[in-house]
């Protein structure tokens, strides 16, 4: 299980987390560049079908450099549905034309089309940008048909920054529950290991005393209880009456053997006995 845990950790901090965060702001740019595409639109809309240059106003003018004090916004464009920049915030740029297949997509299928370029990566446009920028596009509609196309740049650096640097303190809290898991993991383990080797060595030492003692019982037989015994002849009574030598009965309930000899006393008794018949 820790180890499962140790693993999912980075993965959905790599495969979901950071995704997430980054689709977030996203859609927040997204967002706050339509609102602006939204309000300038409704400035350049003209009476006529069609976009003209009549369209650029000195009110419409004098918003959009409002709108690009704020730091955030790089560089507007407006385009002409051929491709044609009606108004860019780089005067050197208007009149030239978009003929890239992109641009061709977002007006055929009108749709908004986004894209995050990194800092010194090329735009869509072959531009190499001196920010962390989100390249968006935004169709202006009249009557359900494109006449013109906003082009934002607007610059994510700070945002991006940000989300690094929450994204490096959840990795370093993500590598500390890690390390912390993998540490009780360790220690678990050789616990674990301490208590089946010292389990091992007991029923080792358990196996060892039952053998011993199967052992001992196999050589033991105990006689217990009150032996009748004839006080003459030294017989001893069996439980059905029979009265036994007492050799007999010790072998019948006993795992003893019998050796017969002589003791001193016995033998200088049968010699001085053998003497006189002699």
């Amino acid at each position: 299980m820790s180890i499962a845990i140790i693993i999912a950790f980075p993965l959905y901090a790599y495969m979901y987390q950071h995704p997430a965060f980054t689709v977030l702001l996203k859609e927040n740019v997204y967002g706050e560049v339509s609102r602006i595409a939204k309000y300038l639109s409704l400035l350049l809309i003209p009476e006529e079908s069609a976009l003209t240059k009549k369209a650029i106003s000195d009110l419409f003018i004098r918003q959009v450099k409002e709108i690009e004090k704020d730091r955030h916004v790089i560089k507007l464009k407006i385009f002409l549905p051929t491709g044609e920049i009606l108004y860019s915030s780089r005067a050197d740029e208007i009149g030239t034309k978009n003929q890239e297949e992109y641009f061709q997509e977002i007006v055929a299928q009108s749709k908004a089309r986004m894209q995050e370029i990194g800092k010194g990566e090329q735009s869509l446009e072959k531009q190499v940008m001196p920010a962390d920028v989100v390249e968006t596009y935004v169709p202006i509609l009249k009557n359900d048909r494109v006449i013109g196309i906003f082009e934002v740049y607007y610059n994510i650096s700070t945002e991006n920054a940000k989300l690094h640097a929450l994204m490096n303190r959840s990795s370093a809290l993500i590598f500390i529950l890690a390390f912390v898991l993998v540490a009780v993991a360790i220690v678990s383990i050789y616990r674990a290991d301490e208590y089946l080797e010292r389990r091992k060595r007991a029923e080792n030492e358990k196996e060892r005393l039952i053998a011993e003692l199967q052992s001992a019982l196999q050589d033991i037989k105990t006689l217990r209880g009150l032996l009748p015994i004839c006080a003459a002849c030294k017989k001893i009574r069996d439980d059905k009456g029979y009265w036994n030598q007492i050799e007999s009965y010790l072998q019948e309930h006993s795992e003893a053997e019998f050796t017969h000899s002589y003791c001193p006393d016995c033998y200088k008794k049968l010699m001085e006995e053998l003497d006189r018949d002699v």
